[in-house]
């Protein structure tokens, strides 16, 4: 089955050292952990309300601020790659 996506992704080596970002590592888990409290123990509209807001002022802080670094954690633009949103698209359907 990996053989069928060998060389969709082309693999890229790091020549040196990156530095810790630790405000985006903060967003980003910040972001993704109170989508999953929110998604597992949702139990009122207003809940799943300031959740789902919450989850979503952190996401947006953390694009903003990744767009802002010369060396992001996840640069958006592989975001909009084709064999990205494929593999995307399988594993929600899956």
């Amino acid at each position: 089955m990996l053989s069928l996506f060998s060389g969709v992704v082309a693999e890229e080596r790091a020549t040196g050292s990156r530095p810790l970002d630790l405000a985006g590592i903060a967003l980003l888990t910040l972001a993704l952990g109170i989508a999953i409290e929110t998604l597992l123990a949702g139990r009122t509209v207003v809940h799943l309300a300031i959740g789902t807001g919450a989850s979503l002022l952190f996401a947006t802080s953390f694009v903003a601020q990744q767009r802002g670094r010369a060396q992001p954690i996840l640069d958006p633009a592989l975001l909009m790659q084709p064999a990205l949103i494929a593999v995307a698209l399988l594993l929600i359907t899956v």
